[in-house]
């Protein structure tokens, strides 16, 4: 959404000198969208390790109140998730709001879109929630995982290592994170490809992120899974030439 008095400066900023008028407006309006959605989706995307694919903008209405244009669609939507973002650019007057709706059919999609993320834990480090990418590449189904200490699912975690890696995350409600370089993996998960991969384990980048409560208290944390392995399988190729050319030049 953009403001009927943000208009003057989105113009200058898109570098449109004529008189604005609403075939125009209606103009720099698809523009901005255009940039603005995109650059949006590119960050939310990086986020979530995820390719997200944007569509051409529609103009749901020009010169009408939100409440308005959300009542328009009340007949189509029974429900909906919507996440609002309120930002401005600096040196100009212009104010925007990127709502992000999400009707109820596409929340079981976002659900598995978002495979990652894996499980939700208490201080005590208790599972609360394990879902189907844990249940496919661990075999323990949710229920049982549910309620069990994270260290007796996965005993080869140290405890004392993982709790100072997670403390900053609990006391400062600061993200963590730990990469494939640093050690190959958090869970031990064969490679899903055994035919075709080379590696007989999946290499993992982790992200561990500070649940608040409503007290602003981080009592969980949750973390996410990327599989890095046809990154690591890469670079290990590229070092292992690198290593035979070097041989080769020496022989010279």
């Amino acid at each position: 959404m953009l403001s009927d008095s943000s208009f003057g400066d989105v113009a200058k900023i898109l570098n449109i000198t004529q008189e604005i008028d609403d075939q125009l407006q209606l103009e720099v309006l698809m523009d901005a969208a255009s940039i603005l959605i995109g650059t949006c989706l590119t960050g939310i995307g990086l986020q979530l390790d995820l390719s997200l694919r944007q569509g051409q903008p529609i103009v749901l209405g020009q010169h009408r109140n939100v409440s308005e244009l959300i009542t328009a669609n009340l007949t189509k939507w029974r429900r909906s998730l919507a996440i609002e973002l309120s930002y401005g650019i600096e040196g100009y007057d212009v104010q925007c709001d990127l709502i992000l709706l999400f009707t109820e059919d596409s929340m079981a999609i976002m659900n598995k879109k978002l495979a990652h993320l894996l499980e939700d834990e208490d201080r005590e480090y208790n599972i609360h929630m394990w879902n189907d990418f844990m249940e496919s590449h661990s075999g323990l189904n949710a229920a049982d995982a549910k309620g069990q200490s994270l260290f007796s699912v996965n005993p080869s975690i140290n405890a004392a290592w993982f709790a100072q890696k997670t403390k900053a995350v609990f006391d400062l409600n600061v993200r963590s994170f730990m990469t494939w370089e640093q050690r190959p993996y958090l869970f031990k998960f064969a490679n899903y490809r055994p035919i075709t991969g080379t590696e007989d384990f999946m290499y993992q980048n982790v992200s561990i992120s500070p649940l608040t409560s409503a007290t602003g208290a981080v009592d969980y944390i949750s973390m996410m899974i990327y599989d890095t392995t046809d990154k690591a399988a890469a670079k290990k190729q590229l070092e292992a030439l690198q290593v035979h050319v070097d041989e080769a030049n020496e022989l010279r």
